[in-house]
């Protein structure tokens, strides 16, 4: 009558045993795949929040190749009161790049477009692009109160409810040759989840300006 009881009492501790080894087991596979969960969840947002920066640094970057085109003469057309064909404003919580372009010829009537990039201190949050189409060229004091003096014109570049902006910057050097000059423009972007601190991009682009002065 011994016999029986010790194998069911051996069978019993291994039973435990293996209970107590597959719980550390699930424990640490369950913890890796949350772990794992996590960091590819964390991948997806800042991929996302890297394809919207580049997106829109690409849409800047080739409207500033149109800028300063007159369509006529090939010379490089200035705001008034601007000294480059790139009206720049920059400051902490806030910056502009300003300037026109021939948009339309029909005879001797030109058809301009004033555009506008535009981080505001009254709402440093957000990146817009302001345009509009006219027979004249808008100023360079119009361009940094585009909607008041310009036109109402202006749209977000981001989704306002899922992207805040931290910084728009726009630098120029000069770039001077034999009998031209030219600029090239440094643009700075940095954004972050709205809802999520930790996944911010800062992303660097240059652009040379094309129509040179």
């Amino acid at each position: 009558m011994t016999t029986p009881r010790r194998i069911k009492g051996a069978s019993l501790i291994e039973f435990l045993i293996a209970s107590t080894i597959g719980i550390i087991a699930l424990g640490i596979i369950g913890g890796t795949f949350i772990q794992g969960q996590k960091l590819s969840t964390q991948r997806v947002k800042e991929l996302n929040l890297l394809q919207s920066n580049n997106s829109v640094l690409q849409l800047l970057k080739l409207d500033l190749h149109r800028a300063g085109y007159d369509g006529v003469n090939g010379y490089s057309l200035k705001l008034s009161g601007a000294a480059h064909t790139l009206h720049v404003v920059n400051g902490i919580d806030h910056g502009l790049v300003a300037y026109a372009y021939a948009s339309q010829i029909s005879g001797s009537a030109i058809t301009y477009r004033n555009v506008a990039y535009r981080q505001q201190a009254s709402d440093p949050d957000v990146l817009q692009i302001c345009e509009k189409e006219q027979s004249t060229i808008m100023t360079a004091a119009q361009s940094e109160d585009f909607s008041t003096l310009v036109g109402a014109n202006c749209n977000t570049l981001f989704h306002t409810n899922q992207i805040t902006v931290e910084r728009f910057d726009v630098e120029l050097a000069e770039l001077q040759g034999v009998s031209v000059s030219s600029a090239m423009a440094t643009i700075t972007l940095k954004t972050q989840l709205k809802n999520d601190s930790s996944v911010s991009q800062t992303l660097a682009m240059d652009s040379k300006q094309r129509n040179w002065q």
